[in-house]
């Protein structure tokens, strides 16, 4: 092996490391949403109970970002299995990629404040294209003429897993279409 090979190697386990780390950063600040009681007064159980039923909508968006980062996750973890190395351009892809789940938690607590808003549906949707236009992208870059990827895996596997990275953003285009004619749809 010699030394290129050998740095692009270390180098894209290096991005994954980033990449694990970041999204494990995304999922974790999204609890940050929550309100938290004033510990200073007693509260009732009655008083408890309505806190609780007061987070629910929060709860609701939380749960469905969760499972977007989630499935954000899983692409990328997919796709990292059949990466043999990376180059520069690769890496650029990937960390614009990274760049937008970093958002993530921020256009979420934006949407939680500010759900029916149309404008605030749009820039969590745009984020969320983003991130899954710049992870095509870098499967696309990647798995062209089997350019990152190990020679052996079948085109038509390499062209499923495009395909399927391609979902996230043209869902997020339709809900910004949505966004404009109805909002509480979206």
């Amino acid at each position: 092996m010699n030394q290129q090979n050998g740095e692009e190697i270390q180098s894209l386990q290096r991005l994954k490391r980033l990449s694990d780390g970041i999204f494990m950063l995304a999922m974790t600040l999204m609890v940050l949403q929550f309100d938290l009681p004033d510990v200073s007064a007693e509260m009732s159980s009655r008083q408890i109970k309505e806190f609780l039923i007061a987070q629910l909508p929060a709860l609701y968006i939380y749960l469905g970002t969760f499972i977007l980062i989630a499935f954000y996750w899983f692409s990328n973890l997919q796709q990292f299995t059949h990466y043999k190395k990376t180059d520069t351009v690769h890496l650029w892809l990937n960390l614009l990629s990274l760049m937008f789940v970093v958002i993530i938690p921020y256009t979420n607590d934006f949407i939680n404040i500010y759900s029916l808003n149309p404008y605030v549906q749009i820039f969590y949707s745009v984020n969320l294209f983003l991130v899954g236009l710049f992870s095509f992208l870098s499967w696309w870059y990647a798995s062209r003429n089997n350019r990152l990827i190990d020679s052996t895996l079948e085109k038509k596997e390499s062209r499923k897993i495009g395909i399927e990275s391609l979902i996230d953003p043209l869902v997020s285009l339709f809900s910004i279409v949505v966004s404009l004619i109805n909002p509480s749809a979206a």
